[in-house]
């Protein structure tokens, strides 16, 4: 098999196993959404940002660091083994005693207690982030997407019972630490010996350098993806904060579990990239053009169909999460292209192109808080959403274009393309929640659906040879 073959089996790997967990995730929400409140939900976003913050120090870009290794040195290997170890005890204990004062800063007194419980997230954090990206490193993409779902699937269901145990904040943080821990445990044992041992941090001075680039980066980041959330807990409402949340599964989440499908199989060949501007230049756009071609008619659909059941999932008292649905799957449907890019500048190591990006971005949600501030509503918050995404990926393509790394025309054509895709994907949508919410009693209705979806399916396979994304897959012998 080749390696774009390769690659895109891990990738189906990874993200067939996510559509598994997504459909049981949407389980575990319908059942936490009726027992926890609003309220409660907005205490567990407050937890997560918390914990998110401290993560991206514990984690120490490890996980980044082994995917651009050219060789996996034992030395090393223990090296950073030790620094993982050091990074989570010290981000565990200071995660537990600072508990109290994020939740006044978030103004949330609730989020104290699952935050001491995210404690355990933060020891485990680095080791996790190490196992696993050794894991793809290894290009072991069944393997680790195997053993993601797994522990995430045992982690909603000890959830569940905990929610329905206690039924607060506390208790959704459950299934995410005990997904961690399973997981931990199962990449420990695939890895066998190379994962185990201790060693000096200075046989591995090169890569923690590159681990702490990869680490100020994440808290830019950080800042750049919660600010927004903030600014919502402090002057909106906990309730507004937890719909936000609930509206996310169902739209981010699924998109960024493809976008950590594609990301984590191809971020280690980005290295190949690292001084080699004309293999960029034939790969990236069509890479890019590939992954908008996924997400972006996948959001436009999302964005129509979800509203349309999230009542039955959710039931009542969520109006706010049904009305915010469509703009979050848009959002979301743009964030794995600009990403892709973002991982990529970050792989080749240039982090004063990454800096000066997250320093925009930051520029981008302090005016988010302040409209939000003044007008004390959400639309400011996801109206930040598009324009993150927008000024970030302008901010790397031109990067890329002055260092010829990309030739934009090329790219800017694909996305007319994927553009016009999703137009189509748009009215196809429309047209079919339509028929399918007519009064059933009329007669025609089930011969008018059928008679769409056959049409629907027998236009693209007619003309299925000259779509883009089959030219692109059939271009890198994908299939």
């Amino acid at each position: 098999m080749n390696k774009s073959r390769t690659l895109a089996s891990g990738a189906a790997w990874s993200y067939g196993l996510q559509i598994v967990t997504t459909l049981v995730q949407f389980g575990y929400a319908a059942i936490t959404t009726r027992v926890v409140s609003a309220q409660g939900f907005g205490e567990y976003s407050v937890s997560l940002a918390v914990a998110g913050f401290v993560s991206i120090l514990a984690n120490g870009g490890l996980a980044q660091t082994v995917g651009r290794l050219d060789t996996l040195d034992s030395r090393k290997m223990r090296a950073l083994g030790s620094y993982a170890l050091l990074l989570g005890t010290a981000s565990a204990t200071f995660l537990w005693f600072s508990a109290g004062f994020w939740a006044v800063l978030w103004s949330m007194p609730g989020a104290t207690l699952p935050v001491q419980v995210l404690s355990i997230s933060a020891l485990l954090a680095p080791s996790l982030g190490l196992s696993t990206g050794l894991l793809r490193r290894r290009s072991k993409f069944r393997a680790i997407a195997l053993t993601t779902a797994f522990g995430n699937i045992v982690g909603m269901a000890i959830g569940v019972w905990a929610v329905n145990r206690w039924g607060n904040a506390a208790s959704l943080v459950v299934s995410t630490v005990v997904a961690q821990i399973v997981i931990l445990i199962l990449a420990q044992v695939i890895n066998g010996r190379t994962a185990f041992g201790f060693g000096r941090l200075g046989q591995a001075r090169a890569e923690i350098s590159f681990s702490w680039n990869v680490t100020i980066s994440g808290v830019l980041g950080y800042f750049v993806g919660n600010l927004s959330k903030w600014s919502v807990a402090r002057e909106v409402s906990a309730g507004a904060l937890g719909n936000w949340n609930r509206a996310d599964v169902v739209t981010t989440v699924p998109f960024q579990q493809l976008q950590n499908a594609m990301i984590q199989t191809v971020y280690p060949e980005f290295r190949h990239d690292i001084g080699n501007a004309q293999r960029a230049q034939r790969v990236w756009p069509d890479l890019l053009a590939l992954i908008a071609w996924i997400t972006i008619p996948a959001s436009v659909v999302s964005a129509v169909f979800i509203p349309v059941f999230l009542p039955i999932l959710f039931g009542e008292g969520w109006e706010l999460a049904i009305e915010l649905v469509p703009w979050l799957a848009l959002a979301a449907g743009i964030l794995p292209v600009t990403t892709t890019l973002a991982s990529a500048v970050e792989a080749m190591g240039a982090f004063k192109w990454v800096w000066a990006t997250q320093v925009a971005l930051i520029g981008v949600q302090v005016l988010a808080v302040i409209a939000i501030s003044r007008t004390h509503s959400i639309v400011p918050a996801i109206i930040a959403l598009f324009a993150t995404n927008a000024v970030r990926h302008a901010v790397h393509l031109i990067f890329c274009w002055r260092h010829r790394y990309l030739h934009v025309g090329r790219l800017i054509r694909n996305y007319m393309q994927v553009g016009l895709g999703g137009a189509v994907a748009w009215v196809w949508s429309v047209a079919l929640v339509y028929l399918f919410t007519l009064d059933a009693e009329q007669p025609w209705r089930a011969a008018a659906l059928a008679m769409f979806v056959i049409l629907s399916l027998a236009s693209l396979w007619s003309c299925r040879n000259r779509l883009p994304p089959i030219v692109i897959v059939r271009k890198y012998k994908l299939i």
